[in-house]
């Protein structure tokens, strides 16, 4: 009876070991999509800022364009 819970436990121990490997490579598995996804926000962060300042830019130059049109009409 003592051999056959030693051959228990020792299976035990190796199930645990491999559903501890299997979670690992999960975990690695979630770590490296979330990067992939923060990359890819950082990448759409920095595309939306520079079409903010591309809109800015042109508002401006429009308001430099309208402002002389508005004082020669007066």
């Amino acid at each position: 009876k003592s051999s056959s819970t030693q051959s228990n436990s020792h299976e035990t121990i190796e199930e645990l070991e491999m559903r501890l490997t299997l979670k690992t490579d999960e975990n690695d598995a979630l770590k490296n999509a979330l990067k992939s996804m923060l990359d890819a926000k950082e990448e759409d962060l920095k595309l939306y800022n520079e079409t903010i300042q591309s809109v800015k830019d042109i508002f401006l130059q429009g308001i430099q364009h309208y402002k002389p049109l508005q004082t020669t009409t007066d």
